[in-house]
């Protein structure tokens, strides 16, 4: 639509606490639309460019200058992606930062909302898909189970059981498979030098 007013908004939005900026389609291409509930976003400022709308606070983008690519011979980029957030959070969070990460499929680059520096707490067991492909790992799980020796009520037996075989489980996946994060980081290196490549 080239021209959106309150009917239109109204049609779309339903509520009356909300509040928008756009750009106009172009014949029928084109045509940008931002909606907000005021009770919950106030505008600072807006620009509407020939192709974007921005509004709120935008950070700096960290790790690249834009955020999309058609991946032709004679490229287009821009920066399409990016997080919006209360002008408070700077307050809160003085060290926020937004960066472009590798992309692998898609012409689009993911990027992250980092807050700075937390203290973390000890890593969450999580359960791996790939263990299911290794030939004798439902059997070697069952062994596991079945020599660990723990007495007491059946819900205390459960919960001790399965902290041991965390524990094996654990170990055996650093044995078999390895360090998998950081197998992961050195993957995602290759794609990445490509990117300073073409950024370059």
């Amino acid at each position: 639509m080239g021209l959106i007013n309150r009917a239109v908004i109204r049609s779309l939005w339903g509520g009356q606490h909300v509040d928008w900026s756009y750009l106009g389609s172009c014949g029928a291409s084109g045509g940008v639309l931002v909606m907000w509930d005021t009770r919950v976003v106030n505008k600072m400022e807006e620009t509407v460019e020939r192709f974007s709308v921005s509004c709120l606070i935008d950070l700096p983008l960290q790790g690249g200058t834009f955020t999309w690519s058609n991946s032709r011979e004679v490229a287009s980029k821009a920066r399409l992606d990016r997080f919006l957030f209360f002008p408070d959070w700077e307050d809160k969070f003085p060290t926020i930062f937004q960066r472009r990460m590798s992309r692998l499929c898609s012409d689009h680059f993911p990027i992250v909302l980092k807050g700075g520096s937390f203290q973390r707490g000890s890593m969450l067991f999580r359960f791996e898909n790939m263990w299911l492909k290794d030939e004798g790992f439902v059997d070697r799980v069952r062994s596991w189970w079945d020599s660990y020796q723990v007495h007491g009520a059946p819900s205390f037996i459960l919960a001790n059981k399965l902290k041991l075989l965390k524990n094996d489980l654990k170990r055996w996946n650093v044995e078999v498979f390895g360090l998998v994060e950081v197998r992961i980081k050195k993957l995602w290196k290759d794609p990445s030098v490509l990117e300073n490549m073409e950024e370059s």
